[in-house]
């Protein structure tokens, strides 16, 4: 499948999933229907831009493989906390790892964090650190995703 191909599949899905707005229930009017409608989509399509953006940033490390060079991606969001255990590079850039991450909380796949189609992590907080315990997939490192404080 071309770049291209895959951009059409997406925005299709994307946009059935926005016409299935008409069926939400709990706005008194149809104007406040079409401005929640509108507001998803413009998240929509931010969201497709930074994924088509990030299509040809390559990971920082160049082993995947080596559990000394991975990571477990922590996540804090709407109050729960959940991990990302896939392969990912602990010299991964911060915007990978929200790219990551967004892509991963959209479609539903991080335990303990329900599925947010319109979720997103432009702001949060990407800390690294090396724990002394082993944690799954045989790695020390830990990238831990949290949004800002205040303070």
């Amino acid at each position: 499948m071309t770049p291209t191909q895959e951009l059409d599949a997406i925005s299709k899905a994307l946009a059935a999933r926005v016409k299935s707005l008409s069926n939400i229930k709990g706005y008194k009017t149809q104007a406040s229907l079409n401005k929640e409608r509108e507001r998803r989509i413009a998240a929509t399509y931010a969201w497709l831009r930074r994924v088509v953006e990030a299509r040809d940033v390559q990971p920082s490390s160049s082993n995947c493989g080596d559990p000394e060079k991975n990571a477990i991606i922590r996540i804090q969001y709407m109050g729960s906390i959940g991990y990302y255990r896939g392969p990912f590079f602990f010299s991964a850039t911060d915007e990978e790892v929200r790219i990551r991450v967004t892509e991963e909380v959209r479609s539903g796949s991080i335990d303990n964090i329900a599925e947010d189609p319109l979720a997103d992590f432009t702001d949060f907080v990407v800390e690294r650190m090396v724990v002394p315990e082993v944690l799954p997939g045989g790695t020390h490192n830990l990238i831990s995703l949290r949004p800002k404080t205040p303070f």
